[in-house]
């Protein structure tokens, strides 16, 4: 993954620490650490007027 992240953006989704850990050992490699409080999903350590102007689809 490391070198086609080279060349475009790559979006990596997991709940595996070993997968976590050798992405975040990758030069340019940034995390966002997600969790739930009271239902709804939030970025660890973003307060609420740092929110992204982005919005979760309703299913």
């Amino acid at each position: 993954m490391g070198k086609a992240a080279r060349h475009s953006q790559i979006i990596a989704v997991s709940h595996a620490s070993g997968l976590i850990a050798a992405l975040e050992k990758q030069r340019g490699y940034q995390s966002i650490c997600l969790e739930k409080e009271c239902g709804a999903t939030r970025v660890v350590g973003m307060r609420e007027l740092e929110k992204p102007a982005w919005h979760w689809t309703t299913r």
